[in-house]
């Protein structure tokens, strides 16, 4: 796109702040048509006359943004125990996730919690969440393999929340996806659920990779 050059759509075409914050959201991996709609909501928020403060205007886009995003499905605890686990790229911050997450069901709700590792690979990845384990005083072991998994879960009957660390794995590794999969199918299907971790700042086309 050549420099100065609006964006028109619908008859409308905008410029200067407005044209400099779609490129922006552009430049962050946001798809043109919804970096469109968020601009052109933040025109018709900031009136005729609105190319003015540039802080305002960044702060009523990052409102804007934040009120169009969906509300997250929670984790929900009924109708018998879950087995949480969480995957994701290696530096992802599921580790630190679990510990968050483990610590509120155990401390806020009061429920019987556990932590498992698949992650049995890399370098003080099980002494980090054991420790985490010891801080809120939940069980915690570590699996090395689908039959180690399937006796832990059988221990944890009494849990209300199992959570299960795994490695990082990139989507190229079909080796370690395949053996990852492999573990989770020793978990009953109606007590699974699988997150996806990825950070916020994941451009669309790299999640997608």
């Amino acid at each position: 796109r050549r420099a100065g050059a609006g964006i028109a759509t619908g008859g409308m075409e905008l410029g200067g702040i407005f044209l400099e914050l779609y490129l922006n959201l552009i430049e962050a991996g946001v798809e043109k048509n919804y970096a469109r709609r968020l601009i052109y909501a933040l025109h018709d928020q900031a009136g005729e006359g609105g190319e003015g403060d540039r802080h305002t205007l960044k702060r009523r886009l990052f409102n804007i943004l934040v009120s169009s995003l969906a509300a997250p499905s929670p984790l929900r605890l009924s109708g018998g125990r879950r087995v949480a686990v969480l995957v994701g790229p290696t530096g992802a911050g599921k580790t630190t996730t679990i510990a968050k997450l483990a610590s509120y069901f155990k401390l806020i709700e009061g429920r019987r919690v556990a932590l498992l590792t698949l992650d049995t690979y890399r370098i003080g990845a099980e002494a980090h969440l054991r420790t985490y384990a010891q801080i809120i005083d939940v069980p915690f072991y570590a699996v090395y393999s689908a039959a180690d998994l399937r006796f832990r879960l059988q221990t944890l009957s009494a849990c209300d929340l199992v959570m299960v660390d795994t490695a990082g794995r990139c989507p190229h590794d079909q080796e370690g996806v395949r053996a990852l999969e492999g573990l989770l199918a020793e978990i009953p299907p109606a007590e699974r659920v699988v997150g996806l971790l990825v950070s916020a700042t994941t451009k669309s086309e790299v999640a997608e990779a």
